[in-house]
């Protein structure tokens, strides 16, 4: 467990495990919450995988300087801002307000990107929801509007769900599968350690007859559940449990409202391939 806010002043660049989730703290409270009696304030440094920093990094040693200047740079390294770390690239993290998307539409973007690259011609989604959808759960349906951008109506929760069916179809070209240019794409987003792109690259290659991509055959329609949060839905959690003093009030107000009120959901995809594909 790492110790945050002790002489020399440095952050753990080389130990993204303990930089997990970073708080960035005015000055003047990091030194409340380091010489504080309370222990409800104090213990904030001594979180697992939670990084406390200073928003000026006038503060630290070069090497962690540097880190802290592309942060700086980015516009994250306001006071009082939660950032949350990619956990397929741990030098980028994201602000809860550009969750939906840097993450959940990036994360969206990419599989069908990768679906054209494998030759995919039709698509279509359900989203499911870890726990029941009910007219209580206002919460989970704003969230889905918003990301999906449905329209709000005066209508109750259970025939909005109805209505919308939270169904999409689309259609692609259709075409033999290119596996060096989906593997090819992962490695340039940093999505390597994606299992859920990992398993449908995996399924589709073992679907070719010998290897032969000009002869595609077994696999022409093919269903999976894909985790939009995979990026960060663990750091995630790390958030949702942090006991934030009172006098961050904006750090507080951050994490009450933008991360403890999201909930987590999942896309089943179904999807079709070409029977028969000509060979031009």
């Amino acid at each position: 467990m790492m110790t945050v806010g002790l002489e020399p002043e440095s952050i753990p660049v080389d130990s993204p495990d303990e930089r997990r989730v970073i708080l960035v703290v005015p000055t003047k409270e990091m030194e409340r919450i380091k010489y504080s009696k309370d222990e409800k304030e104090s213990s904030l440094s001594r979180v697992g995988g939670v990084c406390l920093v200073r928003d000026s990094i006038e503060f630290y040693e070069p090497e962690s300087q540097k880190f802290l200047k592309q942060l700086k740079q980015q516009g994250l390294l306001n006071a009082e801002n939660t950032l949350i770390q990619n956990a397929y690239n741990p030098s980028v993290y994201f602000k809860p307000d550009k969750i939906k998307d840097d993450v959940l539409k990036k994360k969206w973007q990419d599989y069908i990107t990768v679906c054209n690259f494998l030759g995919a011609k039709e698509f279509s989604i359900e989203i499911q929801n870890k726990r029941r959808i009910t007219s209580e759960s206002r919460t989970v349906w704003n969230i889905l509007s918003t990301f999906f951008n449905f329209n709000g109506s005066s209508k109750s929760f259970s025939e909005e769900v109805q209505e919308e069916l939270l169904s999409f179809k689309g259609r692609l070209v259709g075409n033999l599968p290119n596996i060096e240019a989906a593997n090819n794409y992962v490695n340039k987003e940093s999505l390597q350690d994606d299992n859920d792109l990992k398993f449908l690259i995996q399924n589709r290659k073992t679907a070719l007859k010998d290897g032969d991509v000009k002869h595609p055959t077994g696999l022409t329609q093919f269903e999976q559940t894909i985790n939009l949060f995979s990026q960060i839905d663990k750091n995630l959690d790390i958030v949702t449990n942090l006991v934030i003093p009172e006098f961050l009030t904006q750090l507080k107000a951050q994490i009450n409202n933008q991360v403890k009120k999201i909930e987590t959901f999942s896309l089943t995809v179904k999807l079709k391939f070409p029977e028969k594909v000509s060979d031009g």
